[in-house]
């Protein structure tokens, strides 16, 4: 398991602005993409792109929803999840050009790849769907 400290150093000190592999997305799906090519492609040619410092286990959900767990166990720190030999950066991505092969971060700062991987997930939003937050009651005050 990388330490927090390892993972910012290399984070900070990793400015290359091309990989083989671009991750969209830190959750389940993204990590689970990011470490099985990790295994074989050399190190820092893969970079995860995702702004959040909390990895929630998304599976676990069906745990809460049953009492059995708490959300907050379900939590823990993004650092804690990177891949070994990935690079991660804090950022979402704001644009994506397939025709270049390219994502752009929040910052401006540009990425190109050879292949992407987009594993961005859901957001909930309840107050989209009408009458739902009335329906769901306390059950919604425990969601994200």
């Amino acid at each position: 398991m990388n330490s927090v400290f390892h993972i910012i150093v290399r984070r900070l000190s990793t400015q290359q602005n091309h990989y083989k592999l671009v991750v969209i997305g830190s959750g389940c799906g993204g990590l689970a993409c990011a470490s099985k090519f990790a295994k074989k492609l050399p190190k820092d040619d893969i970079i995860i792109i995702d702004k959040t410092d909390i990895h929630t286990y998304q599976p676990g959900w069906t745990l809460v929803g049953a009492g059995i767990k708490k959300a907050e166990e379900l939590e823990k720190p993004q650092a804690q999840c990177i891949p070994q030999n990935t690079t991660w950066v804090q950022s979402n991505a704001s644009q994506v050009e397939p025709e270049k092969n390219l994502v752009q971060l929040e910052n401006g700062r540009k990425i190109t790849y050879d292949y992407l991987i987009v594993a961005a997930g859901i957001e909930i939003n309840f107050n989209r769907i009408k009458g739902a937050i009335d329906a769901l009651g306390a059950i919604h005050k425990g969601c994200p």
